[in-house]
């Protein structure tokens, strides 16, 4: 499955300054990372960010000294930016832990009145829309409970192939929760595939539906700004 994640962008300078700025300014210091343009395709922008950095190991000569060697290492993510209302937006595919250094990338290049806001879901059990006209089911969940009696929090994860009913799930039903993950097998036009979704953002999607989903959801996310 691969991994997304979206923020939306605010910039001083136009939609198409920006990307003229990665395109050209993005490949100077090699240690603050790079911008690799790659194509244009349905209005998105695709780059691929590069960062570099490096890693150390121990040697030992046939003498048995050791000493430390420092080794090139690479890093690699595929973004795409796409303008929809007058607003600019990132989706990361396939990104590490932390976007902390191609964010910070961004910030330098683009200078004073850069800022994102990230995408998330979950909270107040927020979901992406699925495809209109679809079949689908939860099939795992993960979640946080207060147990107060015990002054304890209970991680509960679950998983069904039949479907889990989240309004009258009997572990979740007798007090507050906060959701983590869902995932959802979906079915359209006898075609499948799966989503999911956690509370930091991150949506993974799969199978031979992935294109529908993925377009489903990136559209749902923009018509959510007014």
């Amino acid at each position: 499955m691969e991994r997304y994640k979206w923020y939306q962008i605010g910039l001083p300078t136009s939609h198409a300054e920006f990307l003229s700025l990665l395109k050209n300014g993005g490949t100077g210091d090699h240690n603050q990372g790079e911008f690799k343009f790659r194509s244009e395709e349905d209005e998105h922008s695709h780059f691929v960010f590069l960062l570099k950095s490096t890693i150390s190991r121990i040697v030992m000569d046939s003498y048995g000294n050791t000493s430390t060697e420092l080794i090139p290492s690479y890093s690699l993510c595929e973004i795409a930016l796409f303008e929809s209302k007058e607003n600019s937006w990132l989706r990361i595919v396939n990104g590490p832990r932390s976007a902390r250094d191609l964010l910070n990338r961004m910030e330098a290049l683009v200078g004073f009145g850069f800022s994102v806001e990230p995408v998330t879901f979950l909270q107040k059990n927020r979901l992406p829309k699925l495809p209109k006209g679809s079949e689908h089911k939860l099939i795992s969940l993960r979640a946080l409970k207060p147990i107060p009696a015990e002054n304890a929090l209970a991680r509960i994860e679950a998983a069904s192939k039949d479907g889990i009913d989240l309004l009258s799930f009997s572990l979740l039903s007798d007090s507050p929760y906060s959701l983590e993950q869902l995932t959802f097998e979906v079915a359209y036009a006898g075609i499948r595939g799966q989503i999911s979704v956690t509370n930091n953002g991150v949506i993974k999607i799969g199978g031979q539906l992935a294109p529908l989903l993925l377009d489903t959801v990136e559209s749902d996310i923009i018509s959510a700004i007014k």
